[in-house]
């Protein structure tokens, strides 16, 4: 069974990137909307810690259901609260992202080694017409060079600066039901053994980088991407 916080999943659409943050979409077997703020998403062995961002029902009859989404990391879609502004001999890296932590209430992993962004840094402020969030500034420094990538780890939460780790063949823990070789996706069906198919796991011999994973009452099935 999955389930989202105390409410049981109808239908789960889970896309996990190979950066940034994961998102989706749940339909829940409930007569109340789920309350917004932190969750934890389960399906199978595999526990994504995120926030449900919106709530609302959808269009069936008969009253409907109530569907949610729900993502990893989810302060670093909000607006920035103010401009950025940096200037010193060597604005550090750390310096930068501990203050985008507490404006966006993401907990962060440590640095592996700490960076010099030159003599000034800088974000713009948020504007109705020109949004800017936590997660464009990451964004930035990625381009920059500065950041080689960025993820939200599945059972914690916390925001990691290292790409998803090597975790090993996933081969016997699903069936394979098809192969789309030019889009280079196999799509696998599932029993409980989701985790084993994150990013940084391999299939056939092949590194995945991106899974979706779909969850409903008559199926569970992840389609893993290596790209």
């Amino acid at each position: 069974m999955s389930t989202l916080g105390a409410f049981r999943i109808l239908v789960a659409d889970v896309q996990i990137p190979p950066s940034g943050a994961w998102f989706g979409t749940v339909s829940l077997d409930s007569s109340t909307l789920p309350a917004l703020g932190p969750t934890v998403l389960t399906i199978g062995d595999l526990q994504l810690v995120g926030s449900i961002i919106r709530a609302d029902w959808d269009d069936a009859p008969n009253g409907g259901r109530p569907i949610a989404t729900v993502r990893g990391g989810a302060g670093w879609r909000l607006p920035v609260k103010r401009a950025g502004s940096y200037a010193s001999s060597g604005v550090k890296l750390s310096t930068v992202l501990a203050d985008l932590s507490r404006m966006t209430g993401e907990t962060v992993a440590p640095l592996a080694a700490d960076l010099s962004l030159g003599e000034s840094f800088a974000w713009p402020a948020h504007a109705p017409l020109a949004p800017f969030h936590g997660d464009d500034v990451l964004a930035d420094l990625v381009a920059r060079g500065y950041l080689a990538t960025w993820r939200i780890a599945p059972f914690t939460g916390r925001t990691e600066w290292t790409a998803w780790p090597k975790i090993g063949a996933a081969d016997g823990r699903g069936r394979i039901t098809d192969r789309a070789r030019d889009r280079g996706r196999r799509t696998v069906g599932l029993d409980v053994q989701v985790a084993a198919f994150l990013p940084g796991a391999t299939l056939e011999g092949l590194a995945i980088a991106r899974t979706l994973v779909h969850a409903s009452a008559s199926e569970l099935q992840a389609e893993v991407y290596e790209t």
